[in-house]
């Protein structure tokens, strides 16, 4: 059923209230499908789970899987979370056999959060993942099989975590690296073309989409500062409207104070490094950056939300107007209209 998801999600959202209406005024809960995160102080993490467990089973008579839950302590800065420095009453905690206490971090939606050290056993983990996957399709005997698999399965993976990881963490750079190795060797494998043949022109081939006459398999490390950007571009202004309803309400008489956290300035500072690779590649495009800063084009607070779509038509439909180019019909063009780095999460 394709509704299933929808009516898991509108079914849950009841109880998640009901959970949220028990806790702390302070604590947060958020929640992907049946993925549930609750933030909140330490102290309040035992009764927390036990109200969790409680109302899942009253409501939906689901079990909480205690072997797959944890608590995950940290210290709240304003540069983000900080492991393993927080304080938490482990004995109380341990009551509850089976719940892991996870000190150095834990994954959020698949991507890690905790101590530096924790972030590199991740990157390590996932390249030797993708490495027993390329050598699965390396074995088989259809190299038209191996490029889509390749295309379609291997490389995708990545993306997401390109997208969701700050590029200033600790052995992102170097995983990006590796894994677009993997793929470039994978590649060869496949089309049985010796390195030493592989020009350097190629990667960058490779990287175009298919009716351009490549093969969609970009490189992630070139494209680490505008993944991240675009992503927090998507969802700062959902973030800014949610959170700030709820727990931050002094976000919405000082906007600068969400625009200050750590994740933000980190992607605005990318946005400017970008454009300004891209100016440098072809000075005709300044003009097209001239009208929006970035804390404008990626953290649009006053007006709300926003169609970044229309917002890049409107501006593509000035420009005409101001090089005198008249079309046949007065609409923009959808996608073509924004340049590479209009705004394309990040989770929080």
């Amino acid at each position: 059923d394709p509704a299933g998801p929808f009516l898991f999600c509108l079914g849950l959202k009841a109880c998640l209230d009901a959970i949220e209406a028990q806790l702390p005024a302070s604590a947060i809960i958020l929640s992907l499908m049946d993925d549930i995160t609750v933030l909140l102080d330490s102290e309040s993490a035992l009764e927390a789970f036990k109200i969790c467990q409680r109302e899942l089973k009253s409501k939906f008579n689901l079990e909480l899987n205690v072997m797959k839950s944890k608590v995950v302590p940290f210290g709240d800065t304003p540069a983000g979370p900080q492991f393993p420095e927080a304080t938490l009453d482990e004995m109380r905690v341990c009551r509850l056999e089976g719940l892991e206490i996870a000190r150095n971090g834990a994954k959020l939606l698949g991507c890690p959060i905790g101590t530096d050290a924790f972030k590199q056993s991740f990157f390590h983990a996932k390249l030797e993942e993708i490495q027993g996957l390329l050598h699965k399709i390396g074995l088989l005997h259809n190299s038209q099989i191996q490029i889509l698999l390749l295309r379609f399965c291997a490389h995708p993976r990545v993306i997401y975590w390109n997208r969701l990881i700050d590029p200033r963490t600790p052995g992102k750079r170097e995983f990006l690296l590796q894994h677009d190795g993997q793929i470039v060797r994978a590649l060869q494998s496949a089309l049985q073309i010796q390195p030493s043949d592989f020009q350097a022109h190629t990667a960058t081939q490779l990287s175009l989409p298919a009716n351009l006459g490549g093969a969609g398999l970009s490189s992630q490390a070139a494209l680490s500062e505008i993944a991240f950007a675009s992503s927090i571009a998507m969802c700062s202004g959902a973030i800014y409207e949610r959170l700030s309803r709820r727990r931050f309400s002094d976000w919405l008489a000082e906007p600068h104070r969400f625009r200050d956290l750590a994740i933000i300035a980190h992607a605005c500072e990318d946005w400017s490094s970008m454009v300004a690779q891209i100016i440098r590649m072809d000075p005709t495009k300044e003009a097209s950056f001239l009208e929006v800063t970035p804390e404008e084009g990626l953290v649009p607070l006053e007006a709300g939300p926003v169609d970044v779509g229309a917002q890049w038509q409107q501006r593509h439909q000035r420009q005409q107007q101001q090089h005198g180019v008249n079309g046949g019909s007065s609409e923009a063009p959808a996608a073509a209209a924004a340049p590479a780095v209009a705004p394309a999460a990040a989770a929080a």
